[in-house]
C-alpha cells in the first residue's frame, strides 16, 4: 500500500485496474470484524 503506482492502478477503474488493494482491504475488514 506504500507503492504509489499500485494505488494509482487501484483507483484507475476505467483502465488497467489492479484489484490487489481491494483484497487487502476486505481481508483487513474481515479480521477486524472477527476480532
Amino acid at each position: 500500500m506504500t507503492n504509489p503506482a499500485k494505488v494509482r492502478a487501484f483507483l484507475d477503474i476505467g483502465g488497467n485496474w489492479d484489484p490487489s488493494l481491494a483484497i487487502v482491504m476486505v481481508t483487513a475488514l474481515l479480521v477486524t470484524g472477527i476480532g
